[in-house]
């Protein structure tokens, strides 16, 4: 394949995946591919979580996880950075609200999106690859 994208760090983040851990796995990850393939290597973040959270949060629950979230995708972005042009971090946190604020765009568990948000999330992911891949708007 000419492109692979990676993007797992939503459920670990909900399965309590020590970020170190997650950081060291997928730094190996992302060694392997590099060596082994010259595909280009997207690395999608995570979006902000706390939009999730009950409307009860009060704004220091708010401000914790979104503290989490960001110390995550920093995390990311560093990893990412060790491996310079070759892997490219697509940032979905600035479109979180147009997700995950919108309850008719997520599943039943309140967590994952429906087809339509996935097809919103698709959108930012293809535009990146544009930008980066010098695609042509194809449909």
């Amino acid at each position: 394949p000419d492109v692979k994208t990676m993007w797992n760090c939503v459920n670990e983040v909900g399965k309590g995946v020590a970020l170190a851990y997650y950081l060291n796995d997928r730094g190996k990850g992302l060694q392997t591919l590099t060596r082994g393939t010259d595909a280009a290597l997207f690395l999608l973040n995570l979006p902000d979580l706390s939009i999730l959270l009950p409307a009860a949060a009060d704004l220091p629950q708010r401000q914790l996880v979104q503290g989490g979230v960001r110390q995550w995708n920093d995390g990311i972005a560093a990893t990412a950075a060790k491996f310079g042009k070759r892997v490219t971090v697509v940032d979905i946190y600035p479109i979180s609200p147009e997700v995950l604020d919108r309850p008719e765009l997520l599943s039943a568990d309140g967590f994952h999106p429906r087809t339509q948000g996935f097809r919103r999330l698709a959108g930012v992911v293809w535009g990146i690859f544009q930008a980066r891949l010098d695609l042509k708007a194809a449909r």
